[in-house]
């Protein structure tokens, strides 16, 4: 099965509960800040990634992100190679991959995870190589 296309892209931000909070040297968390990332395909198929935010802060601007992202990415097939090289080319002026890399290396970990670029399968095809060659994460 190929050619997978994306027809939209939609996040959520919520804040789970945890038994105990995550502490570091420097802050406690006592809930978890997620983004729910949901990615549509116009073939009825839907990949799903949640991630971890850190702060509240951050949901505002990542929903913000992603929101922007669907338009650009709107139409596109999914294949990590593909939608890296579209990032890339949309954030040159940016730093080119480095800032579609790190800029927020959340927001592509979340988009490739719902491409299945880590060992997804769409008709016993790992969704990473359609359309793309090997999966780059």
């Amino acid at each position: 099965m190929t050619g997978l296309t994306i027809s939209a892209i939609q996040a959520r931000a919520v804040i789970a509960p945890l038994r105990r909070p995550i502490t570091t040297a420097v802050a406690s968390i006592p809930a978890a800040p997620l983004m729910l990332i949901d990615v549509d395909t116009d073939q009825g198929i839907t990949g799903r990634r949640c991630l971890f935010a850190y702060t509240p802060l951050m949901f505002k601007p990542l929903v913000a992100l992603l929101d922007d992202l669907a338009e650009i990415l709107a139409g596109q097939t999914i294949a990590p190679r593909v939608l890296m090289a579209t990032l890339e080319d949309r954030f040159r002026l940016l730093g080119g991959g480095a800032a579609a890399r790190n800029g927020d290396g959340r927001v592509g970990q979340g988009l490739f995870g719902c491409a299945g670029a880590r060992g997804g399968h769409v008709g016993g095809t790992d969704v990473g190589r359609i359309g793309s060659g090997p999966a780059l994460l």
